[in-house]
């Protein structure tokens, strides 16, 4: 059913437009008339638009407006997946949120490790402590060790993986896990008590997809009993 309104004064555009004007809503479309013109065609009619949308045409009389949503000129805008940020680590210190950090994956939990060896070994010297995961994208990351019992001055412990041969290990970097000492990558004293942290590591692509990961101790001195509540991986 169409709808008639009178109003007195008019103000579209920020302009004056008449000051006796019929307003009719017809479908989808907003109508004005000067009621001095009858018979006449109307003086404008606008299309109804719909919420996020604006008029855009031309001030010709009946003919030219058409609704038309914004260009989102330094907005963000879905379809771009938020290629739009300049700088992704200004947003995310913005967001208060690490772009390593997002994720973590344990791999031991409340060990004990009776009796460390100085030799390097599988934690526990048990393959029970190894874990399996994907690791595709993560391109950095860092241990997380939370020692409960420390171990003696010096001893040490490293995460390691190694393809689905579980043969051949690795540092995360791509070194080879029989090189490890107490200066490579992600390697964490034990000889501390609570949450110690490596430092980041660059992961070897080798790395970066679904391995299986251990935790690797050494320089104990046989006696030590050294035990950890988390050994955790940080992304």
């Amino acid at each position: 059913m169409n709808k008639l309104f009178q109003s007195l004064i008019v103000i579209i555009f920020g302009c004056l437009i008449s000051a006796s004007v019929i307003f009719a809503t017809k479908g989808d479309f907003l109508i004005l008339k000067d009621p001095a013109s009858q018979g006449t065609e109307p003086w404008a009619v606008f299309p109804a638009c719909p919420n996020n949308q604006y008029l855009l045409g031309s001030s010709t009389a009946s003919t030219g407006w058409s609704c038309a949503a914004p260009a989102g000129t330094g907005d963000m805008l879905a379809a771009n997946n938020l290629s739009e940020l300049t700088s992704t680590s200004t947003a995310r210190t913005n967001l208060g949120v690490s772009a390593t950090s997002s994720k973590t994956i344990p791999i031991v939990i409340d060990k004990i490790y009776t009796n460390q060896t100085v030799a390097r070994n599988t934690w526990g010297n048990s393959t029970i402590n190894y874990m399996r995961a994907d690791f595709t994208g993560k391109t950095t990351c860092r241990s997380v060790v939370q020692v409960t019992v420390v171990g003696v001055a010096g001893a040490r412990v490293q995460a390691q993986f190694a393809t689905s041969s579980q043969t051949t290990w690795y540092q995360l970097d791509g070194s080879s896990a029989t090189g490890a000492t107490s200066t490579s990558v992600g390697v964490v004293s034990l000889g501390v008590a609570n949450a110690s942290s490596s430092a980041w590591v660059v992961t070897t692509s080798t790395f970066r997809g679904d391995v299986y990961l251990r935790i690797s101790a050494w320089d104990g001195n046989g006696t030590a009993d050294p035990a950890i509540s988390a050994f955790v991986e940080c992304f």
